[in-house]
């Protein structure tokens, strides 16, 4: 039996814990960039047919 410090293992979810929430924040915060990217360019799309049908 293998006995682990309860610290220890505390301390090792803690990392784990703010790692996780760091990559998220991460994740959303590009995933949000992807999203506004999309936006903007479906927004220019549809300026640009407003365009040519403005000249």
């Amino acid at each position: 039996v293998i006995h682990y410090d309860s610290r220890s293992i505390i301390l090792q979810l803690k990392i784990a814990y703010f790692n996780n929430k760091k990559y998220f924040r991460i994740q959303s915060i590009m995933c949000f960039g992807q999203q506004r990217r999309n936006m903007i360019q479906t927004h220019e799309k549809k300026n640009g047919m407003l365009q040519n049908k403005l000249d």
